[in-house]
């Protein structure tokens, strides 16, 4: 009606339907229950059989009261946030907040970086124009929440919400001005135009990077991997005259164990290979030894790259388990083939939370993380208070 960029969707009220639209969409889909308190509430789903299973789980029920969204998913989108406030008529988009985790994480558990390193004046423009058709449409006033999806050139809306973000707090540390100030004005009659926000105070001098915060250690039976469901419980702020060195920062923050030059554990799904090459490389030139299960070893072996095999975890002894407890581990990266993970990787993770080794299992995670490596070499983390 609007016209908004939307992903191929449907919207459904009983549960047979759902599995057929979820067919005529095409496998993967992203799936969202109305009802927040099933649990899961989302997931991104694979299958007819994983659907059967995600909609059996505490019986899920579906109705016209509450029914189901189903979004047909692409893999290796980006996530963007745009976060905004609205007069009725038209809305100014306050930041544009890049995830560092691709689109299908729920934005709440991505890190998050300002400003963007993806987004182009072109996607800038689609957002903004679909943005004040939307407040313009529903009259908005306050705060609106937008989510996009990016790939090449393709813009798509994902979601949006007429009401404060979880990173409020995120943005205004970096834009060091108070955001309820300028949405009381709207709520007291002022237009948009009247509040001449700055376009300076809105670009950051540095960069700034928000991670989340999570309990795994307090649920030892929680998979510690991203999904589309929520399970961060806060936040941490890392901020930096380069990007690596602030996501490493807010690594720091999260978990101050720095991985120090010993061994980085490496297993990824085939998709990401390629790129875990790269990134195999850069740690080896920066003194670290690399280890990997056979196939990821296999794989960067053949490639040059120098690699320790070590044995699966239902394999012989000693195997990776026994590594991590021994503190021969600093660093592990393992990217699971969707959601579908194995169990041995479940186990792997597990017991890298339980003994505070730091976690990454995204590949843009991991280019990060070893930007935050080089960077840190060419100079010292430099220090500035938060100010609003």
């Amino acid at each position: 009606e609007t016209g908004i960029p939307l992903m191929r969707h449907s919207i459904v009220t009983e549960p047979d339907r759902a599995l057929s639209e979820a067919a005529r969409l095409g496998y993967p889909v992203l799936v969202r229950l109305t009802n927040k308190y099933l649990n899961p509430a989302a997931g991104i789903i694979y299958d007819e059989a994983m659907f059967r299973h995600f909609l059996n789980i505490d019986k899920k029920p579906v109705s016209k009261q509450m029914p189901i969204f189903i979004e047909k998913f692409q893999e290796g989108m980006i996530s963007i946030q745009v976060l905004a406030i609205g007069d009725g008529q038209e809305a100014i988009p306050l930041a544009f907040i890049e995830n560092i985790e691709e689109h299908g994480v729920h934005s709440g558990d991505c890190a998050s970086i300002i400003p963007t390193l993806s987004l182009g004046d072109f996607h800038k423009s689609i957002a903004k124009d679909a943005l004040n058709s939307i407040v313009a449409h529903f009259g908005i006033v306050g705060h609106v929440h937008m989510d996009l999806a990016i790939k090449g050139r393709s813009v798509y809306v994902t979601g949006l919400w007429p009401y404060p973000s979880q990173n409020i707090p995120f943005l205004e540390k970096s834009m060091r001005h108070l955001i309820n100030d300028w949405n009381s004005k709207l709520f007291l009659g002022h237009q948009a135009g009247d509040l001449k926000i700055s376009q300076q105070r809105n670009s950051p001098d540095r960069f700034y990077v928000k991670e989340s915060v999570f309990p795994y250690t307090f649920f030892p039976d929680l998979d510690p991997i991203l999904s589309p469901q929520m399970r961060s419980t806060g936040q941490v702020l890392g901020n930096e005259c380069s990007f690596g060195k602030a996501y490493l920062k807010s690594q720091i923050a999260v978990n101050p164990k720095l991985p120090h030059r010993d061994g980085v554990f490496i297993s990824v799904r085939d998709s990401e290979k390629e790129a875990c090459l790269q990134i195999a490389r850069k740690l080896l030139e920066l003194g670290y030894t690399i280890v990997s299960t056979q196939g990821t070893a296999q794989f960067l072996t053949e490639r040059g790259i120098k690699v320790f095999t070590v044995h699966k975890v239902s394999g012989l002894r000693p195997n990776i388990i026994d590594l991590i407890k021994n503190g021969e581990i600093s660093l592990v990266i393992n990217i699971p083939e969707g959601l579908k993970s194995k169990v041995d990787e479940q186990v792997i993770r597990r017991v890298t939370i339980e003994h505070n080794v730091p976690l990454v299992t995204t590949t843009s995670g991991a280019f990060l993380i070893v930007r935050g490596f080089e960077d840190i070499l060419k100079s010292p983390f430099s220090y500035k208070p938060l100010e609003i």
